[in-house]
């Protein structure tokens, strides 16, 4: 009889609860979006026309200017977030396997296999490699004045 009676107690909350997650729009936002959304960070109507629906702004609304188009590397190298907020992974690659390659580091940076991609004794030999062959590390890291070299070189 107690397990009935605790049991009987246990179905009103556990209806409660179902009815109370079903309220939460946490659970229909779209993956895709970027992990500032996960934190509250991000204001939906910035892309959105509607909360309520999640119908997007026209394209137009987005500024993808001639100028933005040319330098959008910069953007994109700087917050790898930004263009997934919108724009699958493969996008790049619609220009990028055509008219140029992209970076490595930017083509295959969420592959885990990358994580360390030198060998034990970089910090030491790096500067021995990059005077043989300069091009090494910007094939890679890009330009001379990016964040990665920064971190060591000023």
């Amino acid at each position: 009889m107690r397990y009935v009676r605790g049991f009987l107690l246990f179905v009103p909350v556990l209806l409660l609860l179902t009815a109370c997650s079903g309220l939460s729009t946490r659970e229909s936002v779209p993956l895709r979006h970027p992990e500032e959304l996960e934190q509250g960070r991000v204001n939906c109507l910035e892309c959105h026309e509607d909360e309520t629906s999640g119908a997007l702004k026209p394209y137009g609304s987005f500024p993808h200017t001639a100028v933005f188009l040319k330098e959008h590397g910069s953007y994109a190298s700087q917050t790898q977030n930004l263009c997934s907020t919108c724009h699958s992974p493969s996008w790049c690659q619609t220009c990028h396997a055509v008219r140029e390659e992209l970076k490595p580091g930017i083509k295959y940076g969420n592959r885990p296999d990358l994580g360390l991609p030198h060998r034990g004794d970089f910090i030491i030999q790096h500067q021995k490699e990059g005077r043989i062959d300069p091009g090494s590390c910007l094939t890679c890291h890009g330009n001379r004045n990016n964040r990665v070299c920064g971190r060591c070189h000023h």
